[in-house]
């Protein structure tokens, strides 16, 4: 049942995402965002944290919602181990489509947004390593300062990602149970460069 609502939520976002994509293409210039900073999973036994990046870029549909793609890539740090294998160092990417709502009057905007796609989950140790991709989604906010007279601006972030159906030796590298699977919670916080 879960698989059949999960599915049926995916086809919903997709027709939306895609009618907001007709809507955009007859918009201006895209609004591009790039930023950087920490990324950690939240689940007991979690690696430690590390950096975390993203980009996107939206065709604004009107002034305040616009429609996009993300690409992003987290290296959330390494889990201890008491084996002779080394620590686990765990990675996660991901290729999204998003929807960005923002407020367009005033030098400081805050914004929300979110959305979902594939999410790449990487772990390695001394001895070798193993990759996997599920379907995640993420949301978040932020907030934009917008300097006078110009098309740029800085940015603050804050986002939740969860990626569903993960292994546990993914989401809890320390788990007693390796092989079932789990739901991978993790959060960015990042700033960065706003171009509109």
């Amino acid at each position: 049942m879960f698989s059949t609502l999960r599915t049926g939520w995916i086809a919903v976002a997709l027709s939306v995402m895609g009618g907001l994509f007709a809507t955009a293409a007859q918009a201006g210039p895209p609004s591009m965002m790039f930023q950087a900073g920490y990324g950690k999973m939240v689940e007991d036994g979690a690696p430690n944290g590390d950096l975390a990046f993203h980009g996107n870029a939206f065709m604004m549909a009107n002034p305040v919602i616009g429609v996009g793609a993300e690409g992003g890539y987290a290296w959330l740090g390494s889990t201890a181990t008491n084996t002779a294998f080394g620590d686990i160092k765990t990675n996660v990417w991901h290729v999204t489509g998003n929807v960005r709502v923002r407020g367009v009057t005033g030098s400081i905007r805050p914004y929300g947004i979110g959305g979902l796609g594939v999410y790449g989950l990487h772990e390695s140790d001394n001895t070798g390593s193993g990759s996997d991709t599920k379907f995640g989604f993420n949301i978040g906010g932020g907030l934009t300062h917008k300097f006078p007279d110009s098309s740029t601006g800085l940015s603050l972030e804050a986002r939740w990602h969860m990626v569903s159906s993960v292994p546990n030796s993914f989401s809890n590298p320390a788990s007693t149970t390796p092989f079932e699977n789990s739901t991978l919670n993790m959060v960015t916080i990042t700033a960065g460069v706003d171009f509109n």
